[in-house]
């Protein structure tokens, strides 16, 4: 089963029409695409004895196929080089490699799960409100949690073996802060496929809420070295707004100082959100029930 790792940043845009793309040159591997379904195995296939590096280019994709891909990065001792980008869970990938490499021309962008921000600022109340009544729907915030509960820990063992701080996901959730009652399930968005048999194979849920906070973080070398990520190399990342550009958004919505040193904005209440910087993200949540 594979937990979607939404991409919110809007870089997969560059990529339309193209799907993953694994190569073989010479001891190198070159990746250009996000992570999907089957990508780990295509990898395993291209590896040979002599592989040493991986270069790639990706917005993230599947969290589960992210997981097993550093697992064979982490074994194998591959050293992982950015090329112009390297987003959501392709960041994590290169934190988890022994060696790392990203030239100047290139960048990471960092972020929480929008499923993650969704359920970690739920309250009690809305949950009930949200999957209490309903068999189906509730099957899906149990399953939901218990993935995204696995996926943390999976990520936080991949962190401690590459010596970067495990706590790095939990502070990604914090960037994005959402406003004190802003979070709200859309109206008719739960959605069920079934099989032939009338078993729900399929369930996905909208959620939409109002940021006051960040919606990504794009650190530098020394942004880096704060959580333990050291480079093979001295990095001078590209200049602010031409990041900003290239992903379509306003670097007022992203954080380019160390996560550490992120300033906390008072956060209206959705009553009060008149702030015309505080911006409503719709989120998907796509999950397949667990296994029974």
């Amino acid at each position: 089963m594979k937990t979607l790792f939404a991409i919110f940043i809007l870089l997969p845009l560059m990529l339309s029409g193209c799907g993953t793309l694994i190569s073989k040159r010479g001891t190198d591997i070159h990746w250009y695409g996000g992570f999907t379904p089957g990508d780990a195995q295509k990898l395993r296939q291209k590896l040979g004895p002599d592989t040493r590096r991986l270069i790639i280019t990706s917005p993230g994709g599947v969290a589960e196929e992210f997981i097993d891909v550093a697992h064979i990065v982490q074994e194998r001792g591959i050293t992982v080089q950015v090329k112009d980008y390297c987003a959501s869970a392709c960041a994590f990938l290169f934190l988890a490699a022994k060696e790392r490499v990203l030239p100047d021309d290139a960048f990471l962008a960092f972020h929480a799960s929008p499923q993650d921000i969704a359920f970690s600022n739920l309250t009690r109340e809305q949950a009930e409100q949200f999957f209490g009544s309903d068999a189906a729907t509730n099957e899906y915030a149990v399953a939901m949690r218990k993935q995204l509960a696995a996926f943390r820990r999976d990520l936080r063992e991949i962190f401690e073996r590459a010596g970067v701080s495990a706590d790095l996901y939990d502070k990604l959730i914090l960037l994005e802060r959402v406003a004190p009652g802003s979070m709200k399930m859309k109206p008719g968005s739960i959605k069920r496929d079934s099989s032939q048999e009338g078993e729900t194979t399929h369930i996905s849920a909208r959620f939409e809420w109002t940021s006051c906070g960040r919606r990504g973080w794009i650190p530098d070398q020394d942004g880096l070295t704060g959580i333990g990520a050291r480079l093979a190399q001295p990095y001078k990342r590209p200049p602010e707004e031409a990041i900003a550009r290239k992903m379509h958004m306003k670097e007022k919505d992203l954080l380019f100082q160390r996560i550490d040193d992120l300033t906390e904005v008072a956060c209206k209440t959705s009553s009060e959100a008149k702030n015309p910087s505080a911006q409503t993200e719709a989120r998907r949540a796509d999950h397949p029930p667990a296994e029974r």
